[in-house]
């Protein structure tokens, strides 16, 4: 289960830095803005809004808290 979560972990931060590298375009700045803060706060939603069936509930909860141990 630990490949479902770093896949979600991966997406989150691909996301992230392309809000961050965005952000800063739109700002006029070289680099990114906030992109591991995106990352971060989109895992967090991810994770808090997943309502599936108790064993998808299960294998995604087990998925995300793993890599953090």
């Amino acid at each position: 289960m630990e490949v479902v979560g770093l896949g979600i972990i991966a997406a989150c931060m691909f996301v992230g830095m392309t809000v961050g590298t965005a952000l800063a375009q739109a700002l006029g700045l070289s680099g990114d803005v906030g992109g591991v803060g995106f990352a971060m706060l989109l895992l967090v939603l991810i994770s808090n809004c997943v309502k599936l069936d108790e064993k998808a509930t299960a294998i995604f909860s087990i998925a995300i808290h793993s890599p953090q141990a």
